[in-house]
């Protein structure tokens, strides 16, 4: 029984760590990205966090950095004040210029829908400039300004692309496979070796 419940342990471990390897979080994990790119002015760097159940992101906070200044991030979601129910099942939000930005999701890894977010601490619909993200595939991400962002930038929308790297606790996701797979198969081993000894020794009680 012992042996069964070890290797049970350890399959859901590893099925962890070959998920980290390959980029993909588990279900309910706390995920990282880091950001960069030129809206050719401004460039930026940026670094969000966010809480991902079940495969989408619940809450995201972070900063984004332009030259010396620093702002708030706060992802936007189906429940956000103000953008939910308004985007017919998107996530969308309305910028201090009263354009409106949608199309966007919660879903973990990024892909080409992308994730919005509020230059803010407390997004408040029409209120805030806007930041988002989404992945274009080959290594790349696109990103998005609109509205008003004091002595930054002020605009309609800007787009630019950059880079992208996503972190899952604390690892990157670029960790090769063969670094994973190791630590499996010696668990394996391990257990293989326990079974064959126990049933030996059963074998020779027997006779």
């Amino acid at each position: 029984m012992q042996v069964k419940r070890l290797l049970s342990r350890l399959v859901v471990t590893a099925a962890v760590i070959v998920g980290a390897a390959l980029g993909v979080p588990a279900a309910n994990a706390s995920v990282i990205y880091n950001f960069s790119g030129d809206f050719g002015p401004p460039a930026f760097t940026a670094t969000v966090s966010l809480d991902v159940v079940g495969g989408q992101a619940l809450s995201g906070i972070g900063s984004i950095t332009f030259g010396a200044s620093t702002f708030d991030l706060t992802l936007i979601t189906l429940t956000t004040d103000g953008g939910n129910g308004n985007y017919g099942g998107q996530t969308g939000f309305r910028d201090n210029h009263g354009t409106d930005i949608f199309g966007g999701n919660t879903t973990i890894p990024i892909d080409t829908n992308g994730l919005i977010f509020a230059i803010s601490n407390n997004p408040l619909r029409g209120q805030d400039a806007l930041f988002a993200a989404w992945d274009n595939g080959g290594g790349t991400f696109e990103f998005l300004i609109s509205g008003t962002l004091a002595d930054v930038f002020d605009v309609y929308y800007k787009l630019s692309v950059g880079s992208g790297e996503m972190l899952i606790g604390g690892n990157q996701s670029e960790t090769p496979l063969p670094a994973a797979l190791p630590l499996f198969a010696s668990g394996l081993g391990a257990l293989s070796l326990v079974g064959w000894r126990r049933k030996r020794k059963a074998a020779a009680l027997a006779a």
